[in-house]
Order: C-alpha cells, then structure tokens, then sequence
C-alpha cells in the first residue's frame, strides 16, 4: 500500500488507542447492535465478543470497521485526512487474509450507539452524500464503518455474499483463480490443471494434492486421448481438386457466384483460400476464406470466412457461422454435429475472432447455428449422451458479457430443441460416472451439479498448497 495509506492507517490507529474520532466525526447518534448471527470473511470466523471493533448491524444491514486490517482482509485501501475526510477504494484481485484484533470485549445483548459522520466520504472516488444514503455509513468508537448492502459488496467492490442458517452471513473478496478446468477423472478423483495438476476428491472434502511432474506427464497423456475418443476430429477433402474458381472478383461454385469479391478490393490484391470437410456421403461443409490486405502481418491479418453446405451442384451459406469446423459427431437419424471448441486463455489479436461454435446438419440438408439459435457468443460441447443428445456450456468468453440470461449448460437433442439445465456458467466437465461437475468462473469452487453439492477453496489456501508443492 502507498506511504500515504499506511500514514492515514497509522493515524486511524492512533485513533482508535486514544478513543477518540476524527473531527467532523460527532454528529446525530442511532441505535446500533452487534450481529445475532455468525459472520465470515474469507472463512475466517469473525469472534465479534472479544472485536476491539465489533461489526454492527443497523436497519438489518451488517456494517464492517474500516480498521487497517479489517480493509486489508477485505481487499480494500482506505484514507484519511483532516482536509478530504475519508475514501475507501477496491484494491482488485490480492491475497486477502483478514486478520482480527481481539482485545475488546462486547456484549452480544447490550445496544450501542454510533454516530453519522459529518466528514466527507469518498467511495472509489465518488462522493458520497451520507445524509441521503438509506444506510449511511457510520462512526463508531473513532472509527469508520461501511455498510455492506448488496450495492456496495457486489456490484462496487465484486466481493461474492452468502447467507445460510448454519453459517451465516459470508464475504467472500474477489479471488485469484487458480483453478482453469478439469481434465480428468477416476473413480475417486477429480484432476483440475492448476498449475500443477490438483487432485480433488470427488466428494469435495479433503485437501487438493499436487501431482508430481511425471504425474503430470502421464495424466495430460490420458486426457488427450480422452478428449479424440470423445470427438472425433473433422477430416478435410482427400479431393485435392479445388471445389470452387475465381473469375475476376467473383467467386463461383459450378458456374454460379457464391461470394462477390469486388467489396473487399478497393485497389487492394484479394485472396481467398478453400476448405471442404465432408459431413456424410452426399453433404459437405465449405469454408471460403477471403484476405482484402495479405500485406498485414499474422495475426493481424484481416479475413472473413464464408462457409457453404455443398450438396451436388448447388452450394447454401450458412448464415451465422464463421468457424473453421474441428469436430464433427454422426448421429443414427442422418443428422451431425460440428463444432469448433473456443480458445482457453487470455483473448489476443490471434484469437479475437475466434469462438466455441456449435453446427447441427439436419438431415434435410438444413444446418442450424446454435450460437445464433440461442444468441450466446459462445458454446463449448461438454459430452454426447443416447441418441445423440449433447450436453453443452452457453456463455461468453468476452469478461464485459456477464448478464445474457441465455447463459448456462444445456441438454441439445438431434432435432435442435434445447432444455436448459442449470444458470450456472463455468467449465463444465462430465465424470465416468455421469456426474456434471462445474468451475465457477470467479471463484475457486466446483460444484457437482448433479448432486447439488459444492466446495469453495479460498485462494491464500490454494497459494500456500501451490507454493509448497513446488
């Protein structure tokens, strides 16, 4: 943290040892009282009978003390000067462990006062008029303290919350994702690749375990093989005849135009490369793929792809697509899959255009866009059950596209008609067993949507794992 937060957090603690509040502190007093229920932070239970500054509960919303520690724990920076009062900001992604002082002593029955503070507030940079909040913030014995509303926790400091009877009321700061996805199973264990490679028990108790780098080696093996007996890789043409041929700036398949290059040239020298991949013994797919400028490097260089069912003589776009196909699935009805998996990782120049997209070939010869069918960007098949139903993920792998109610893990059957399985929108992994398992995307937590069970594994647990295993 800068020198001037750990002045403004060594002034704050001054504060708090001589009793006194800050000025501009004292203002109208209201009734506050301590939490009749458990609390905690990143799993770290909050022992408020013996807090030097205990959380407060005002109009049944929790309040925080905006202590040194209390903002580290919380993944928060805080500040204080006589002149601009006091401003709170989200720190992002750290490794937050709260530590609790616990040198006081309260009474869970009694009530306490605080007051409303007449300093100015600054949340994340905007001030904040306290007087006209439904729940301002307050100042108890000399210190600060936030009231963690929905508003505040989630959508301006991205913490995660939670509440159950057992439990209680649960923060949980946005964490550092250590796992990426599972790519293997046995009987008894899930494989997550985490950088090492963790193994989880599938009933989600226990401590992860690093493999070993030979662990590892072999594992990675009996993924990939996993994943080719799972889907099958499309194969290109053997026909090494070109399928269609350039007059001018027109494109044409047995005589007929089928992509008009004059809106590319502007001058320019057009290129155009030709993929066929066979889906069955009459049908293939065609993917046209149109350069307007070959003189910009890769991967910069601009293309737009065309794809086409070919059938004989006569070639049908298919509209929405855009994908060079990967896989490809026959079903028993005439009907196929084909797909291309979405890039894994950070999105770059090479793979901004690149997505998880999902084909049906009807066997009328139509072919459905299933991106498009249920408007998401992008789709990742998760597994194939009876009758060539699949099971698949919708989302987006733009990290600003958050809200699309589509979002979620489907069941698909061969005619294209959908039933939504779960809102739930992470990696999803299906076991030998037929358990679906899914990794949150904003935590480290799986969950077996089957058995309606989860685990959340906090990051300075996993870190702490992860160090010690290499």
């Amino acid at each position: 943290m800068k020198k001037k937060n750990m002045a403004a957090g060594a002034f704050l603690i001054s504060l708090q040892l001589a009793g006194a509040m800050p000025a501009g502190a004292a203002g109208s007093g209201v009734k506050v009282q301590l939490p009749a229920f458990p609390v905690q932070v990143n799993g770290t239970v909050i022992d408020n009978r013996h807090a030097a500054y205990p959380l407060l509960v005002y109009r049944d919303i929790t309040y925080f003390p905006m202590t040194w520690d209390y903002a580290q724990g919380l993944g928060l920076s805080v500040d204080w000067s006589p002149g601009e009062g006091f401003s709170v900001m989200n720190r992002g992604t750290t490794l937050n462990i709260l530590k609790l002082d616990e040198s006081g002593s309260n009474s869970a029955g009694s009530g306490y006062t605080a007051v409303l503070p007449s300093y100015p507030i600054r949340v994340n940079g905007e001030t904040v008029d306290n007087a006209k909040e439904p729940y301002p913030l307050l100042n108890f014995r000399g210190i600060t303290y936030f009231p963690m509303t929905w508003h505040y926790a989630h959508d301006v400091f991205r913490m995660h919350t939670e509440w159950n009877a057992e439990k209680g009321f649960g923060i949980i700061t946005p964490q550092q994702l250590m796992f990426q996805r599972i790519m293997y199973d046995d009987a008894d264990y899930l494989y997550v690749d985490s950088n090492p490679v963790l193994k989880i028990r599938k009933t989600l108790d226990g401590a992860p375990a690093a493999l070993s780098s030979a662990e590892e080696k072999s594992l990675y093996e009996q993924s990939a093989g996993r994943e080719r007996a799972l889907f099958p890789p499309i194969a290109l043409s053997r026909d090494t005849a070109p399928a269609t041929e350039r007059s001018g700036d027109s494109i044409r398949y047995h005589g007929k135009e089928i992509v008009a290059l004059s809106e590319f040239a502007k001058g320019r020298n057009v290129s155009h490369r030709e993929a066929v991949y066979p889906i069955d013994d009459a049908r293939s797919l065609l993917i046209l793929s149109v350069t307007p400028d070959s003189s910009v490097p890769a991967p910069y260089t601009p293309y737009t792809r065309f794809p086409f069912v070919i059938d004989g003589k006569e070639a049908v776009p298919v509209i929405g697509a855009s994908q060079l196909p990967q896989n490809l699935i026959s079903n028993a009805d005439g009907s196929s899959w084909i797909f291309s998996p979405a890039p894994i990782g950070t999105i770059t120049a090479a793979t901004l255009q690149s997505r998880g997209e999902l084909l049906l070939a009807h066997p009328d010869g139509t072919v459905s866009v299933m991106n498009s069918q249920l408007n998401v960007h992008d789709i990742d098949v998760v597994s194939q059950e009876a009758a060539g139903s699949l099971i698949i993920r919708a989302y987006s792998r733009f990290p600003n596209e958050t809200s699309n109610p589509a979002f979620g893990i489907y069941r698909i059957d061969t005619k294209g008609q959908v039933s939504k399985l779960s809102d739930m929108a992470g990696r999803v992994y299906k076991d030998r067993a037929g358990d679906l398992y899914v990794i949150d995307p904003e935590l480290n937590k799986i969950t077996n949507l089957t058995q309606q069970k989860s685990r959340t594994w906090y990051d300075y647990e996993l870190f702490d794992l992860l160090s010690r295993a290499q």
